[in-house]
């Protein structure tokens, strides 16, 4: 088993794990991950493992289909209020 979550030297497993058990319930669980990925895309750049903590955090919650949705939802084009599409 490992001693790292992820394999990163700075995160022991246990305190990284302890810490996700505190945050409880799939919507908070949801915001917590959707606030790191935001924080993560906001900055100039970020690293493989900082997507790859993230993506952890939400396997180890079992959020996956949540997040996955939410997602796929970045892409979807924002329909403005009162327009629907082909009418004019």
């Amino acid at each position: 088993e490992k001693q790292f979550f992820i394999g990163d030297g700075l995160l022991p497993r246990s305190l990284v794990e302890g810490a996700l058990k505190e945050i409880d319930g799939n919507e908070m669980q949801l915001q917590v991950a959707q606030l790191m990925f935001g924080l993560l895309m906001s900055g100039k750049g970020h690293a493989k493992n900082d997507v790859f903590f993230v993506e952890n955090c939400v396997h180890f919650w079992g959020i996956d289909g949540k997040w996955r949705e939410w997602l796929r939802s970045l892409d979807e084009p924002e329909v403005v209020s009162g327009e629907t599409q082909g009418v004019k």
